[in-house]
């Protein structure tokens, strides 16, 4: 018997009832018995390729949620530099390391 699934190439083949009914129930057999590791294997690769979609909208989410923090962390570094600044101004800080209140405190 050559292969689980044929009696060979055709050039021996079974010429009895007897051993007709071998060979075909030994294809039955063969056949079931590949049968079932094929379904298992295809039915992982159906779950599998259903989760394709979930896997690459996972993928593409994180990589937008990198690119909002990015662009978060920049703005709150414009929001910061910016009121440091409008602080500086409203503090009235120079050059010289003084303020306009206390030059006007001391009647400059």
């Amino acid at each position: 018997w050559r292969t689980m699934t044929t009696v060979g190439y055709g050039d021996v083949y079974p010429e009895s009832t007897l051993g007709r009914l071998a060979s075909v129930i030994s294809i039955i057999f063969g056949v079931m018995f590949l049968s079932m590791p094929l379904a298992i294997v295809g039915s992982n690769f159906c779950a599998a390729w259903a989760d394709r979609d979930r896997i690459t909208m996972i993928a593409l989410l994180r990589s937008k949620i990198g690119r909002v923090r990015r662009l978060v962390d920049l703005l709150r570094a414009a929001v910061l530099l910016s009121l440091v600044s409008v602080a500086a101004l409203i503090l009235g800080g120079d050059d010289k390391g003084g303020s306009r209140r206390d030059d006007q405190h001391r009647g400059r």
